[in-house]
C-alpha cells in the first residue's frame, strides 16, 4: 500500500516541484496540496493522510499551530508531521514540542526527503543533522518543562529492561521495523513495547519519548544509553 501525503506551502511552484519529487518513486502519492495553515488543518482532518508535510513559513496561521491541531497531545488520532524549513531555528524546537515527528531543510536532496516521509509513515522520527546541535543544546540546558518529566533518570525506573532497550532505539530514530531487526523481535511486539512505554511515561507520541530519553540523560547525544541493561534488552 502506498503512502499518502498532504503538502502545505504557500508557493504553488514549490508545491508542484515537491509533489513531483515525492511521487517519482511510485510508493508516495500526494493526495492534496494547500497554501495556508487553515486549509492544511481542514484537509488533514478530512483526508487523514499518512504524513503531513508543512512548510515553516506560512501566511496567516503559523506552522506550529497547524502542527498542534493535527499532531498535538490533545488530538485523539494525531498525524505524523514533517516540518520543512529554510534553516534550523527555534521554530524547529517549537514544532517538535507541538507534536511534529520530523524536520528537514528545504535544500535537502529529493531522495532524503522521500526517505524522511517513508520513515514518518512507518512510525519513525526524522531530524536533519544540522538541527542536532541546537536540539541537543536544548536537551542539555533544559532543567524543567511542564510537558515532560524532570531531568532525572529515575523517571524511567518503571520500564522493564526490554522497554528501555526499545526506548534507546526509538531515541536513535529507528522505526518499528528497524528496532525489530536490531533486537530480533517482530514489528508487532515492538509496537506493543512502544505503546507500553508511552503509557507508563504518560506520553502521547514517539517524539515526546525521544525528548524524555535525552532530557532524562538516558540517551547521550554522542554516546550510548546510560542504562547498560538496555544494550542487552
Amino acid at each position: 500500500m502506498g503512502i499518502s501525503v498532504l503538502l502545505c506551502d504557500d508557493h504553488p511552484v514549490w508545491r508542484a516541484g515537491l509533489r513531483a519529487v515525492l511521487e517519482q518513486e511510485g510508493d508516495v502519492t500526494v493526495v492534496a496540496d494547500v497554501g495556508d495553515g487553515h486549509a492544511a488543518i481542514r484537509m488533514a482532518l478530512e483526508v487523514r493522510p499518512d504524513v503531513v508535510v508543512v512548510d515553516n513559513d506560512l501566511p496567516g496561521l503559523a506552522a506550529v499551530e497547524v502542527i498542534r491541531q493535527v499532531a498535538g497531545p490533545h488530538v485523539a488520532a494525531p498525524l505524523p508531521v514533517l516540518l520543512i524549513a529554510a534553516r534550523a531555528s527555534a521554530d524547529v524546537l517549537a514544532a517538535l514540542q507541538a507534536g511534529a515527528q520530523g524536520y528537514m531543510p528545504k535544500n535537502v536532496p529529493g531522495s532524503a526527503l522521500i526517505e524522511a516521509v517513508r520513515t514518518l509513515a512507518a512510525g519513525g522520527v526524522v531530524l536533519a543533522p544540522e538541527a542536532l546541535p541546537q536540539v541537543f543544546h536544548h536537551f542539555a540546558s533544559c532543567t524543567h518543562r511542564p510537558d515532560v518529566a524532570p531531568r532525572n533518570p529515575a523517571v524511567l525506573a518503571g520500564l522493564s529492561p526490554r522497554e528501555r532497550g526499545v526506548l534507546r532505539l526509538v531515541a536513535r530514530g529507528l522505526t518499528n521495523a528497524g528496532i525489530a531487526a536490531a533486537l530480533g523481535l517482530s514489528p508487532a511486539t515492538v509496537k506493543s513495547h512502544v505503546s507500553h512505554i508511552l503509557r507508563k511515561l504518560g506520553l502521547q507520541d514517539r517524539t515526546q519519548a525521544v525528548v524524555i530519553a535525552y532530557e532524562s540523560g538516558f540517551v547521550q547525544p554522542h554516546g550510548s544509553a546510560l542504562d547498560e541493561t538496555s544494550q542487552a534488552g
